[in-house]
């Protein structure tokens, strides 16, 4: 498994050096780099002769790849279709371009003002179309792109403009007219198909593996929640019959922030999930997502959203309900029944129970998944219970939905007072490296109320044991201030050795009462 992802706008110069730099250090027999080697090499050469070609093998397994040419080949592909939006327009910038600039997504900064200024650039200058075939495709003008298109071979596949790309994907990423008719954006796609344009033409956004299709243009939407195609479900059933890969990633992460689910429905008519062997999974190979983790970290995602329409289209079409999630981008924690418990979804799990997923596994498994998914008592006091602060039951009622009393809970524990100076416990002593990765005991009024610890309370045996002097003092320092729970924190920043443990907030590691 890679431990690093290659960043943004990858350069094959600065992975040479950074493979030069491994080189020289392995043989200087710095310690870190030479677990490095030890960890990613097969058969890790001696350091006084290691060669470049082991380092290089060294830094493609640590990005993800079997080996430096197959990462070489990717960045290679990468880079010569890049797409990197949101750099400045240049001080000369052509009026065509900026038009296309203007109303064209490119998933940085879009604005509904750009669009706006794009229609009035349009209407200020009418006559734009006539003079360049990526507007007249844009605007879905239909004798304009004929009569570019007359006489001119393959010229449905020229580059262009300020993106670099082919008319097919200006039209299909103009959002600068919202009423623009059907037909005309059906026949403009069909003389562009019929020209020689690709249904799977794709750029690589900032060089990044997923690529953004045709079809990502036409469905739209995304984080920003950017508008769709007008005519989004025809103009990508167009696509779709001309051959355009249903197996598209990025289109699917783009639209799952959105509810409706007629572009699933449609993608699924044309294969969706299948092992087809699109253009870019032929030529990326494992750096693309499967198709079926595609599907299994969308419904991840409807699952965490209580989306059950959507869930139940998913199974409808075969996707796996009953495994755990194990997929990069899903929860990796536990079944899709125990994550609708875990998120407070109880109708959603008895949803997926029908559809044939498996219930909880094991005793305390699924009582945990039952207390968050809304067993008896109110969200806080269930969750007190399984952390052991609880004495008795809670008779309160529980506050639907349980989801938004667990986040108002987390949100006035954390308006609470940090404690001062004179109540943290003293740093670690001991070796240096305890004292650089020194853990930190707090007493806080997080949790159920409890009674004022009373002098002479300890820690518990077994949290002693765990924590050491840490608890043992910090137990001892609290004793009678009203403090009921410690909670052990990690530093965010390291501390030199002979060094305090900065204030400030740290991240909460454990928490434990005070017993009696």
């Amino acid at each position: 498994m890679a431990t690093a992802a290659l960043p943004q706008d990858p350069d094959l110069d600065q992975l040479r050096a950074q493979a030069r730099e491994l080189q020289r250090a392995v043989r200087n027999g710095t310690p870190a780099r030479l677990k490095r080697v030890n960890r990613w090499h097969p058969a890790p050469p001696g350091a006084e002769t290691f060669p470049l070609t082991a380092a290089q093998l060294v830094l493609a397994r640590e990005y993800g790849f079997a080996s430096w040419a197959r990462m070489r080949r990717y960045v290679k592909i990468v880079t010569a279709r890049a797409w990197g939006p949101g750099r400045p327009a240049p001080e000369n910038e052509p009026l065509a371009d900026r038009f296309l600039r203007l109303a064209c997504l490119s998933y940085s900064g879009d604005q509904p003002a750009d669009r706006a200024a794009a229609a009035e650039l349009l209407d200020e200058h009418p006559d734009l179309p006539r003079h360049n075939l990526l507007v007249a495709s844009a605007c879905a003008d239909v004798s304009e792109v004929r009569r570019h298109l007359a006489g001119r071979l393959a010229g449905a596949a020229t580059t262009g403009g300020p993106h670099r790309w082919s008319p097919l994907p200006y039209q299909a990423y103009a959002r600068h007219n919202p009423g623009v008719e059907l037909t005309a954006t059906l026949e403009t796609a069909r003389l562009l198909l019929g020209a020689g344009a690709d249904p799977n033409d794709s750029r690589f956004w900032h060089a990044l593996p997923t690529p953004f299709t045709v079809l990502t243009g036409v469905l739209g939407y995304g984080e920003w929640r950017q508008p769709w195609h007008p005519h989004t479900i025809a103009f990508a059933r167009l696509l779709l019959e001309s051959g355009a890969d249903p197996n598209d990633g990025q289109a699917l992460y783009n639209r799952m922030f959105a509810t409706n689910d007629d572009h699933l429905v449609l993608l699924f008519e044309y294969g969706l999930g299948g092992n087809t062997r699109g253009p870019w999974h032929r030529l990326l190979g494992e750096s693309l997502e499967p198709p079926t983790e595609m599907l299994r970290s969308l419904l991840a995602w409807a699952i965490i959203h209580d989306q059950r329409d959507r869930v139940v289209l998913l199974a409808e079409h075969g996707v796996d309900i009953e495994s755990p999630f194990t997929e990069q981008r899903s929860p990796k924690r536990g079944t899709p029944v125990e994550v609708a418990l875990i998120n407070g979804h109880r109708e959603l799990a008895d949803q997926l129970r029908g559809l044939g997923a498996r219930p909880p596994r094991g005793k305390t498994k699924a009582s945990w998944a039952r207390n968050l998914g809304g067993g008896t008592g109110c969200p806080k006091c269930c969750r007190a219970s399984r952390l052991g602060r609880l004495r008795r039951p809670c008779a309160r009622p529980r506050r639907p939905p349980q989801q938004r009393a667990l986040a108002h809970c987390a949100a006035r524990r954390r308006r609470e007072r940090q404690p001062s100076a004179r109540e943290k416990a003293p740093r670690s002593r001991g070796r240096p490296e305890h004292r650089r990765q020194a853990l930190q005991v707090q007493p806080t009024r997080m949790g159920p109320p409890l009674r004022p610890a009373g002098l002479g309370r300890t820690a518990r045996a077994d949290d002693a044991r765990h924590l050491g002097s840490h608890l043992a003092r910090a137990t001892a320092r609290c004793s009678g201030k009203g403090y009921g729970v410690l909670q052990v924190c990690v530093p965010l920043s390291r501390v030199p050795a002979g060094g305090a443990v900065p204030s400030g907030r740290r991240r909460p590691l454990a928490r434990f009462p005070l017993s009696r």
